[in-house]
């Protein structure tokens, strides 16, 4: 199979580009074949050629619904886009010391970062990732949470039921189709690796259920121990019944100080900083918030603002309206949110929900990033506040308002 990729390149029968770390901007399909099954999501697709469709449209700030010969309503779990472009990454995982709360540990990151590059890539093109095992002692695999790996199981990354691990100093090539569109994350599948920073965000750009200027990228939101995880499951291993695990921080796109001033531990360097989201007063923006906490639910709320939210894990849904959102470790969740307010400084908040476990968090109500209105000043920290009383629960969304956009037949 892979003799036979290679000699489809050299025929100039597949169209790639290749990008390590951020992917060429958007291209919106227009005369395109597409996938097509002739019956359920699980039957095997059947390429289609089509002619160009004289009503395909832009993908604007104005038309999100859009997608070339495409749209919100296409029915995606039999028709996929076939647009004949590769996205092609490489990512190397690997062991080193960072301190993204300002307590320096060893960690585990894709090419040196927490979290990881972004994998980025149009609905219907073919995603190719070379991962490299650099991690000392130990093998891994990745994992593309949510992705639909039909005719493509063997690039699920469970290793023990899809693949065997891959060992230190080798490389496996993953491959899979962007059937679907939206956000998610890729991460390690083996033992507890992604709990020690060995994740990143996936963006797959397809039509929305609503409009927006901006598509403000992911948002990441992760639990954070000063111990390794490894440790912390060893002792719970050995007394679970009297060790109660409580994480030191949250983090946000990896970042998060925590507090070093009583601290007389040589790690707590105290040297992080917030994460920040730059906002043009009367612009929307798409954020793409990810939960990859490893125990524990996260709300997510930007104090003074509304989010408006459009799609769940992969399906887009029916916008609905709320001031924040809970999310469990794996879920997603896009919103947009509107600029609408007085030019300033807001808190974005990720506050951990100590309801849903017997476990607790020293820096829960302090997870926090700044929303920076431009033109407000840049040396001011936030003096908002949450805009309505956040209970400490546990559970999803309600479930009435996540109707998906096309029925799920």
């Amino acid at each position: 199979m892979r003799a036979l990729a290679i000699l489809a390149t050299l025929l100039g029968l597949e169209s790639f580009v290749h990008a390590r770390y951020v992917m060429n901007p958007v291209r919106i399909p227009d005369a395109l074949s597409i996938r097509e099954s002739s019956s359920t999501p699980n039957a095997f697709p059947t390429p289609k050629t089509l002619a160009p469709d004289a009503s395909s449209c832009v993908n604007t700030a104005t038309s999100r619904s859009c997608w070339g010969s495409y749209s919100i309503d296409t029915y995606y779990y039999v028709t996929t886009p076939y647009t004949g472009v590769t996205r092609e990454y490489w990512l190397t995982a690997e062991s080193t010391t960072l301190a993204p709360d300002g307590y320096e540990r060893e960690v585990l990151v894709f090419n040196g970062s927490m979290p990881g590059p972004t994998i980025e890539a149009d609905w219907g093109d073919e995603v190719v990732v070379h991962i490299t095992n650099g991690i000392p002692d130990n093998g891994t695999s990745v994992h593309w949470h949510g992705v639909r790996q039909l005719n493509s199981v063997a690039s699920d990354g469970v290793p023990g039921v899809t693949q065997c691990p891959i060992a230190h100093g080798q490389t496996k090539t993953y491959r899979w189709r962007a059937a679907q569109y939206g956000t998610s994350w890729y991460h390690s599948h083996f033992s507890l690796q992604l709990g020690e920073g060995l994740l990143g965000p996936i963006i797959i750009h397809g039509p929305a259920t609503a409009d927006y200027d901006i598509d403000a990228g992911p948002i990441v939101l992760q639990d954070w121990t000063h111990t390794s995880v490894f440790t912390i499951w060893e002792n719970l291993q050995r007394n679970a019944a009297d060790v109660q695990p409580v994480g030191e921080n949250g983090l946000i796109n990896g970042l998060n100080p925590y507090d070093c001033s009583q601290s007389s531990d040589p790690a707590c360097i105290g040297t992080a900083e917030r994460f920040e989201l730059n906002f043009q007063k009367g612009k929307k923006y798409r954020l793409r918030i990810i939960g990859t906490q490893i125990d524990g639910w996260f709300k997510f709320t930007i104090d003074g603002h509304k989010l408006r939210v459009i799609a769940n894990d992969f399906v887009p849904i029916e916008p609905y309206e709320t001031d924040n959102i809970i999310l469990s470790g794996g879920e997603r969740y896009d919103v947009i949110v509107e600029a609408d307010q007085p030019v300033g400084n807001y808190w974005l908040r990720s506050i951990y929900q100590t309801a849903c476990n017997r476990n607790d968090n020293l820096n829960k109500n302090n997870i926090r990033g700044i929303v920076r209105y431009v033109g407000a000043d840049t040396d001011k920290t936030p003096t908002t506040c949450v805009s309505k009383t956040i209970t400490n629960s546990c559970g999803d969304e309600p479930y009435e308002s996540l109707v998906p956009w096309y029925p799920i037949m």
